[in-house]
């Protein structure tokens, strides 16, 4: 798919993003590509665009992702932060060169799924939202918490410990593999269930099917504390006692677009170290 309306969607906080914005849109003007610049403060983009380009961290690529997902708009990370994972290019090096192979239809799709989180309330939904990367639900103190998970009918486990990480394929090398959670492949269609400090020696994460339902209940949880309920690292929500946090996968999928010499196992060996010693 040729390129036609683009949005240079950038963080304008970092000077870097800033210079790379101005030099996409010189090539996308030069490349006769309609485009316009947006920021990371911006609530909607313009109708009729098939693309963004996320200039800065995977925040600025996550603070996008949901809205790319809901319009159907594919979605290109420009990486200007500390690791941007998730971005197809660098804004130094090789970022000319790629961006040419991108504008003139040389890249590659990969679709990831999105989850879908939904708060019940004394049998009323009282918050729903998505995420790309993954849900995350722990106290605001420095407090243990219990968790009962279930996994369709069946019980998985009482969680007891500073909180759990309920990560798609996409958000596992984030914070899931952070906290000890296993490295899967983009493609696969999972959940990961990671503990965050669990008050045992012998809890272990766990790769889920996602075409299940994963069901949260907080248990006996004292008046004191107060549970966040994360999405993304961007949208949190306060918990009450008796809430009962239901993870699906959502319909929604995110379209991320890569050069065709993308490799996820070159990814995880430049920018996390991969295998050396």
């Amino acid at each position: 798919m040729k390129l036609k309306q683009v949005a240079i969607y950038v963080n304008k906080k970092n000077a870097l993003s800033l210079e790379s914005a101005k030099t996409l849109k010189m090539a996308l003007d030069s490349a006769k590509i309609e485009n316009y610049l947006t920021n990371t403060e911006s609530k909607d983009f313009k109708k009729g665009i098939d693309s963004i380009f996320c200039i800065g961290g995977d925040g600025t690529l996550l603070s996008a992702a949901q809205k790319a997902a809901k319009l159907n708009i594919k979605i290109v990370g420009i990486n200007s932060g500390n690791l941007g994972f998730l971005a197809a290019l660098k804004t130094q090096k090789d970022f000319k060169q790629t961006l040419q192979d991108i504008l003139k239809d040389n890249f590659k799709e990969q679709e990831r799924f999105l989850l879908k989180a939904d708060v019940y309330r004394n049998k009323k939904i009282v918050f729903s939202a998505c995420a790309l990367n993954e849900a995350v639900i722990r106290p605001a103190q420095a407090r243990a918490i219990n968790l009962n998970v279930h996994l369709d009918k069946s019980q998985v486990k009482d969680y007891f410990g500073d909180g759990l990480i309920i990560s798609t394929p996409t958000g596992c090398t984030a914070y899931n593999m952070a906290a000890g959670g296993p490295i899967v492949m983009p493609s696969l269609n999972v959940f990961i269930l990671t503990a965050i400090c669990p008050h045992t020696l012998s809890q272990r994460p766990l790769v889920l099917p996602a075409d299940k339902e994963i069901k949260i209940l907080l248990d006996k949880t004292k008046k004191d504390i107060t549970i966040n309920l994360t999405l993304d690292g961007q949208t949190n929500f306060a918990l009450q006692n008796n809430d009962i946090v239901k993870i699906v996968q959502s319909k929604q999928k995110l379209k991320i677009l890569y050069p065709k010499n993308y490799d996820f196992f070159e990814t995880l060996t430049t920018k996390l170290n991969w295998g050396q010693r």
